[in-house]
């Protein structure tokens, strides 16, 4: 995003006689940086809208929520890294790499509910967004990840 911040005011440095000409002729009392400043407020709302978006569609269950749900026969996937994953992580979790989710799904089964974990809860939201996406109905980010299992004192396994 700052790449392209950079690009466009370049650009705007290097044609201003034109953007001038046209500032002038359409709009007499606008800075050209100006308008610029309102399109690159308008690209940063639209990110960090589709981001609120995305959260509001994931539904998030607390550690002890997910728990019970495995217990009653819930998918359970742990979307963090192999180094994560061996550090530790959650008894029955299944790793899938976040960046490798959409190449595994098949593994994904449809028919029953989906808890998924990460560290934090940031990846396991953006996985449960994925799958919803792609027809799975019951999805859940674990709430703080793998801290919040923990912190749970949730069962953990290296």
């Amino acid at each position: 995003a700052l790449l392209s911040v950079l690009v466009i005011w370049y650009t705007v440095g290097e044609y201003s006689t034109h953007f001038n000409a046209v500032k002038r002729s359409l709009m007499p009392n606008v800075d050209v940086q100006t308008v610029i400043f309102i399109l690159l407020g308008l690209v940063v709302v639209f990110f960090v809208g589709q981001r609120f978006w995305m959260r509001r569609s994931v539904v998030e269950v607390s550690a002890n929520e997910a728990q019970e749900k495995i217990k009653a026969g819930a998918a359970f996937i742990d979307v963090r890294q192999p180094a994560e994953f061996q550090s530790g992580h959650a008894i029955g979790a299944k790793l899938i790499p976040l960046h490798e989710l959409s190449a595994r799904v098949k593994e994904i089964p449809k028919n029953k509910d989906v808890v998924i974990i990460c560290a934090s809860g940031n990846r396991s939201a953006s996985a449960a967004y994925q799958l919803t996406k792609l027809g799975y109905e019951n999805v859940f980010s674990v709430r703080g990840g793998t801290g919040a299992w923990r912190n749970a004192e949730l069962p953990v396994t290296k």
